[in-house]
């Protein structure tokens, strides 16, 4: 933290009153006296916290001086925009800043100062008959609300300057502070009367007042600024008393309880300040992130203090800051910066780094708090009421929903099951394959591996006073990694992942320490069978050889206990090793438990990993390579050796696979190097350096095709799913998708129009009805549709795509290449943190269409891949997000096309899409309309609408004959008879007319 105070920020030595930072964090506001008036300056941020820029004279610091009021300004403040300046005098006048064009002048005592920006005074207000001691904006800057010693409160239209919209009367003293809740439902104030009261900004009347904790204070502050915090559930009043001390009293939104406060001064509290961001940290001993709120307290002791909701204590206590009493504070919302002014006629700022305060909450993640706490969009709260509460329920059915908080749609099964199918080396239950060396692996904190003996698991006393309230396991639990090696779970340790972490660092093994002792009981063998893939050059012969480290991407590291944090670290640094090491290399153990065969249809399940990895080994491989590598995934690995065998004509590569509880399966040979391989439950695709491609049976070795030559080598080979599929990409571009059942080519395209300026190609999936997925290193994704001819835009920077993939992904979506591939790539692709269904604050924000823009564009890339479990999602996501957005209008187009028509359903209009019933959307989509009440009509009118369809489609269906014909003449004369027959009556045909009429006219 560094404290600056520039003394070149000054009134000509009068006092300072009120100090305000810009949004931009570029410039900053005070008020206060003028020599013979009340005086508003903006001054220059930089050179406050840049020695370079104060020392530089070409950097201005005063930007411009008004001098405009007749009296002392007690207030100023930038609306929420930040175009436009408030400030309020003891002349009773409020007058609204605007900046103007070009700089401007002002009288000083040399003269005519110069003023580098010009600053308008385009509203004068007129409403208070006493001095302005206070002023807030309201969030989304629709009113402005402003305070005076004629014991009233003003809210002010800032649509319609100068139009009052109401005055609040109830104080009997001075009211001295103002502040808006930040939801906009609530307005607080602080009053001489010793009370704070709570207006409802619904109908502008007192909901509450406060009153014990001021009950002993006495009118010795000249002015009470009160805060809220950001997430609305605090607010801190100025001036209180416990026990004869001066406190800064914590009021809760829930029931108003104040049982809470900030103690420590020694004189009483005139201004607090919330910073206006929610911030976020990681928690202290956890893994867990915390979020909380960070206040600023000024008092007429001259000191001040600094506190976060989530310490005991506050944060810093300055004593003696200023000569006399903080009368406001001010925190920069962009920087973590902390203004302050006294009655001295000074400033100071205080200067925090990130490590002190914390990370900002982004306004996506701010909105999705606000919708979670308050189950209610923003932008229903411009008007001044919003509550469910506050609305009438018109219709019986819709009594339960108030119960209930209004969530956005989730795909199904997200986190009941890992899907993470393109995972390699997944965890092998339910074996008995023992480990060659007894050690188990603890790979948390992303720190190198600690190793302790599995027999001498010894109890942590450190565990047992933090985690009582946890259900521990009750047995030890071992699971098994592919490359044979078990990870135990201790018996003590909790199923809670979020448990804290003990204190006692004297318990816990030195990492280092361990670390050597791994090294030393590990042999040869067991360094062999470490990595999932690894890569070993052989140039230079056997003796020299080194083994790299490993390079293990996401795919194919394998996949741990859920309690376990990966590491981003590989598994073990380079070592030597000798000719023994590749004589029974990969070594495997073998088990005397027999082994039935495996069922191809076990691995079609989402949870299971169903192919190894897709890319290459990462060394360069070439005609006269010696190198080996192997990929481990499902109960197999596939090692391969290339230049094994020195022939006559040149080398061969040779291919061997095993099953990890059994041991080998087969060997062939290939007669040029294989660059990369791929295999599932059922198949092996070997890709070689010449371009040729060769597939094989997993569990014999046979040839299943013929080999195939491509031209170039292959970069990325993938199967589909469930093994039907095979695909490879080529370095010159070629795609090429085979059907393995039928030996027959499916696709054949080529990548050019997406190849070169995107970099390397990341990642290669193939959906089970043939559809490319591919993922480009700079985070693009690209998907081929045969019917259009052309590529398909997944992911890219674009500002729509990425605000649409963070806000409306589904939170911690774990990948389903097999339900869900287009989400699935989106997550690959995209590097979000916390995926949440954000609402907007301000009803006119681009991000409010950006999100609907990129449902709707989700929707078609859905149809195109064929994906229909994610086309219902995202109709669902579309609906909740246009009820959250108030478009009345696109509701009821999406709810027209779903309907239809009854009187020409089944001749002319489509009533499925993937073979997913539009009715079946339609019913999803009145059922979370149902959820929001402001909707109520809407659902009502429409689901009234489809009873009705329903009951005329089923007339239609009782009348018309069993076997119906293929032809449209057939059919349309099966209508015309269901027309002229009585069972319809004259009031149904009516109905159904009007029932086309009522939809044309939506």
């Amino acid at each position: 933290m560094k404290l600056l105070k520039p003394n070149w920020v000054n009134h000509d030595e009068k006092p300072i009153f009120s100090v305000d930072v810009h949004q931009e964090c570029l410039k900053f506001a005070t008020g206060g006296q003028g020599n013979d008036s009340g005086r508003v300056v903006i001054w220059n941020l930089l050179p406050v916290l840049s020695e370079k820029a104060e020392l530089d004279e070409s950097v201005p610091k005063m930007l411009c001086q008004m001098d405009n009021h007749l009296a002392c300004v007690n207030c100023v403040r930038w609306s929420q925009s930040g175009f436009m300046l408030a400030s309020g005098s003891d002349d009773k006048l409020l007058m609204i800043w605007k900046q103007s064009k070009g700089p401007s002048g002002v009288f000083a005592t040399g003269g005519i100062q110069k003023n580098y920006e010009s600053w308008k005074c385009v509203y004068t207000l007129r409403g208070h008959s006493g001095d302005v001691l206070d002023l807030a904006w309201s969030p989304q800057d629709r009113w402005l609300a402003s305070c005076s010693i004629d014991n009233t409160i003003i809210i002010w239209d800032v649509q319609n300057f100068p139009a009052m919209l109401a005055m609040l009367k109830g104080h009997t003293g001075l009211v001295k502070g103002i502040a808006w809740d930040p939801v906009g439902k609530y307005l607080a104030s602080q009053s001489d009367d010793r009370s704070v009261k709570i207006w409802k900004t619904s109908d502008w009347t007192c909901s509450n007042t406060i009153t014990e904790p001021f009950e002993e204070c006495g009118g010795t502050t000249h002015i009470l600024r009160l805060s809220w915090s950001p997430d609305g559930q605090y607010l801190v009043s100025a001036h209180a008393m416990n026990g004869g001390g001066p406190t800064a009293q914590i009021i809760e939104r829930e029931g108003w309880k104040c049982d809470k406060d900030f103690v420590g001064h020694r004189k009483a509290v005139t201004c607090v300040r919330f910073h206006t961001a929610i911030l976020k940290r990681q928690a202290p001993k956890s893994q867990k992130p915390q979020q909380y709120c960070c206040l600023a307290v000024g008092s007429r002791d001259r000191s001040l203090s600094v506190w976060m909701t989530a310490l005991q204590r506050p944060l810093v206590v300055i004593h003696e800051l200023f000569n006399d009493s903080i009368l406001d504070l001010s925190w920069g919302p962009d920087k973590c910066i902390l203004l302050a002014c006294s009655g001295d006629g000074t400033v100071a700022c205080l200067q925090f780094s990130e490590n002190e305060l914390g990370t900002p909450l982004s306004e996506e993640d701010k909105n999705a708090l606000y919708q979670r706490i308050y189950g209610k969009s923003a932008t229903n709260m411009e008007n001044g009421s919003s509550s469910v509460a506050d609305m009438v329920i018109e219709n019986s059915e819709l009594l339960q929903c108030i119960q209930e908080k209004v969530k956005p749609p989730t795909l199904p099964n997200i986190s009941s099951s890992n899907h993470n199918n393109n995972c390699v080396g997944p965890v092998i239950q339910n074996t008995t394959l023992p480990s060659s060396n007894g050690l188990i692996c603890d790979i948390s904190n992303n720190n190198p591996t600690t190793m302790i003996k599995s027999g001498n698991l010894a109890q942590n006393p450190a565990f047992g006073s933090n985690i009582s309230p946890v259900k521990a396991i009750g047995q030890q639990l071992e699971t098994r990694t592919a490359d044979g090696k078990r990870r135990i779970t201790p018996v003590f340790i909790p199923l809670n992942q979020n448990v804290p972490e003990s204190g006692n660092a004297n318990n816990l093994i030195s990492c280092s320490r361990a670390t050597s002792t791994m090294n030393q009981s590990l042999d040869n063998r067991t360094i062999a069978a470490i990595g999932a893939e690894t890569g070993i050059s052989n140039n230079k012969g056997i003796e020299s050889t080194v083994l790299p480290k490993a390079a293990i991407t996401e795919q194919e590291e394998g996949r741990l206990d859920s309690r376990l944090v990966k590491s981003t670290k590989p598994l073990m640094q380079p070592l030597k090793v000798t000719q023994d090491v590749f004589q029974s290399f990969p070594y495997f153990k073998r088990t005397p438990t027999p082994v039935t065969d495996i069922n191809p249809a076990s691995f079609i399940s989402p949870s299971k990993v169903f192919q190894a990895s897709t890319s290459g080994p990462k060394i360069p491989i070439t005609v006269t390579t010696k190198c080996e590598y192997q990929k481990t995934a499902l109960d197999y690995r596939v090692h391969v050796h290339n230049g094994c065998v020195h022939t006559a004509t040149g080398l061969l590569a040779k291919v061997t696979a095993y099953r990890l509880n059994v041991g080998k399966l087969w060997e062939t040979y290939v007669g040029s190097p294989i660059v990369n391989f791929n295999f599932c439950s059922k198949c092996v695709m070997l890709c070689s350096l010449d371009g040729s491609m060769r597939l094989l049976d997993l569990h014999t070795g046979s040839i299943i095709m013929p080999a195939i030559s491509l031209t170039t080598a292959v970069i990325q080979c993938a199967f589909c799913p469930k093994g039907r599929l095979v695909g490879v990409i080529t370095e010159c571009g070629i795609l090429r998708i085979w059907n393995i059942e039928t030996c027959s080519a499916v696709l054949a395209t080529t990548c050019s129009e997406v190849f070169g300026k995107h970099g390397a190609v990341m990642q290669f999936h193939i959906t089970e009805h043939a559809v490319p997925l591919i993922m480009f290193a700079n985070g693009h994704a690209y998907s081929y549709s045969p019917q259009l001819m052309s590529w398909l835009v997944l992911n890219t920077k674009d500002p729509i795509m990425r605000h649409g993939l963070q806000t409306s992904m589904p939170k911690e979506f774990n990948k389903n290449y097999l339900s869900y591939p287009l989400t699935s790539v989106q997550a690959s692709t995209n590097a979000f943190a916390q995926q949440t269904a954000a609402i907007d604050l301000n009803a006119n924000d681009w991000q409010t269409q950006a999100k609907i823009i990129f449902i709707e564009n989700q929707i078609k890339l859905c149809e195109a891949i064929n994906s229909p479990e994610e086309l219902k999602h995202w109709y669902s996501m579309l609906a909740f997000q246009l009820a959250m957005s108030g478009n009345e209008k696109k509701l009821r187009l999406l709810l027209n096309d779903l309907l239809g028509s009854p009187s020409i359903a089944g001749l002319k209009e489509r009533t499925h899409i993937l073979d997913i019933s539009k009715h079946d959307l339609l019913e999803s989509i009145l059922k979370q309309l149902k959820a929001h009440i402001k909707w109520q009509r809407l659902y009502m009118e429409y689901n009234e609408l489809y009873e009705k369809y329903k009951i005329l489609r089923k007339k239609d269906m009782e009348i018309a004959p069993v076997s119906l014909k293929s032809s449209q003449c057939t059919i349309t004369s099966q209508f015309r008879s269901v027309a002229a027959t009585p069972a319809i009556t004259k009031t149904e045909t009516e109905s159904c007319a009007k029932l086309d009429e009522r939809m044309d006219m939506t």
